[in-house]
């Protein structure tokens, strides 16, 4: 017996309570702007080597706030492998969540780190004969910003054991894009940073290692 790609979707999904992705995706939305408004009086050169740092910890925080709001779901910070970083998991179900920022469109896959092994390690035989029993499926809510800091790109992957490609892929931009305009009148929603314009997202990240990945103890 073997868990099939469309039934490792359904249970992905049917797993996840109703609304708790657009609640995610607006808890990014809201953490992008906070970070643009953090980094306002930066340099170019600061701001670019600190806002995806700033943009993460406004969002894991406020996701481990709108958790609570969410029957059946979890949330804890827990330290790296050499305790220099956080990171926030989300258990809901058999799921077990993270969150991580990637190079889109160059890489669709978080960076290599080695909670993000740790948790994706069950998961070797899923799609094989010997499914993991199913408390133990990883998955993470993958996003990107563009090169003026703008959400582009959204997704929840369920990686391999390696983290090295997604074995089911559930595109999100699309969404983003619509919560994003019902947001416009929300602080910080207006004006050229949110201009008029269509997002085009690949059907789903090549299923296929990175070319290179960086081998670096990171949390996001």
């Amino acid at each position: 017996m073997s868990i099939s790609q469309p039934e490792l979707r359904a249970i992905v999904m049917s797993s996840l309570p109703d609304g708790f992705l657009d609640e995610t995706m607006r808890t990014l939305l809201r953490a992008n702007v906070s970070a643009k408004s953090a980094c306002a009086t930066f340099a170019e050169t600061e701001k670019r080597d600190s806002f995806g740092h700033i943009q993460r910890a406004h969002f894991e925080g406020a996701w481990r706030g709108i958790a609570a709001r969410f029957r059946g779901v979890t949330a804890s910070s827990r330290k790296n492998k050499k305790r220099t970083q956080s990171f926030t998991t989300l258990r809901v179900g058999p799921l077990v969540i993270t969150e991580s920022a990637v190079q889109f469109p160059r890489i669709v896959m978080p960076r290599d780190a080695h909670f993000r092994n740790v948790l994706a390690g069950p998961q070797m035989d899923l799609l094989d004969d010997s499914p993991i029993p199913p408390e133990s499926i990883f998955v993470i809510f993958t996003h990107a910003n563009d090169r003026y800091y703008r959400p582009i790109f959204s997704s929840v992957i369920a990686p391999d054991a390696g983290c090295r490609y997604s074995l089911v892929t559930i595109p999100l931009t699309e969404r983003m894009a619509e919560l994003r305009e019902e947001m416009r009148d929300e602080p910080g929603f207006q004006g050229p940073d949110y201009p008029e314009e269509k997002i085009e997202e690949p059907a789903a990240p090549p299923l296929r290692p990175n070319a290179k990945k960086r081998k670096t103890e990171d949390a996001g």
